[in-house]
């Protein structure tokens, strides 16, 4: 399981991202818009996850609360 230890919201809607760091030293990037979620190594990496979670393409607001659960058992979010 990757372990992200510092995290920060820079935009919270269209899209909602947020940038981090993992226990290793490693830069995290986190999308979610048009219903999409990508999880990269920073902001041009290979991709951790990429999944469709929304109920429609205009879909960009995620939470907190939103990504922990939809990347339980991969990623452990501060």
């Amino acid at each position: 399981m990757i372990k992200v230890v510092e995290l920060t919201q820079t935009c919270s809607a269209c899209p909602s991202q947020w940038s981090g760091v993992t226990e290793d030293g490693r830069d995290i990037y986190v999308r979610y818009r048009w219903g999409h979620l990508w999880i990269s190594w920073g902001v041009t990496g290979d991709m951790i996850l990429s999944r469709d979670i929304g109920e429609s393409a205009w879909d960009g607001l995620l939470t907190y609360e939103e990504l922990v659960e939809q990347t339980r058992g991969i990623i452990s979010w501060p």
